[in-house]
């Protein structure tokens, strides 16, 4: 009968864990809803083949994470046609993942925006 009960007990944990990993797997904890922590502005300072080094405004919640942050530029909405520039101001939508190296990086980048041009 004890058996029974920590076998039972066992596999109850074992679903549980899988649900969650399974659920983690196909994003389904997150939400599509784009909040402050989620998206920045900022001023281009270097302009590389696969990234921007972007200074972010003073008012930005990432800005306690870093005050430079390289953005991928490969995005999940394509701005291909888009050639950003030093000094122009760009509005970066992420996924809220921030890999805190120095500088910064964002990899996981939805859109950028450019905002201003110089």
């Amino acid at each position: 009968m004890k058996n029974k009960k920590l076998i039972i007990a066992g596999l109850v944990i074992i679903l549980v864990v899988a649900g969650f990993f399974i659920m983690n797997q196909f994003n389904l904890f997150t939400t599509n809803v784009l909040d402050s922590n989620t998206q920045f502005e900022g001023e281009i300072i270097k302009v590389n083949e696969s990234s921007i080094l972007v200074e972010v405004n003073d008012d930005a919640n990432i800005k306690k994470t870093s005050d430079v942050i390289e953005v991928s530029l490969n995005t999940k909405k394509k701005n291909h046609d888009i050639k950003f520039k030093i000094g122009d101001i760009v509005w970066v939508i992420y996924d809220g993942v921030i890999m805190e190296s120095y500088p910064a990086q964002v990899n996981g980048v939805y859109e950028i925006k450019l905002v201003e041009t110089k």
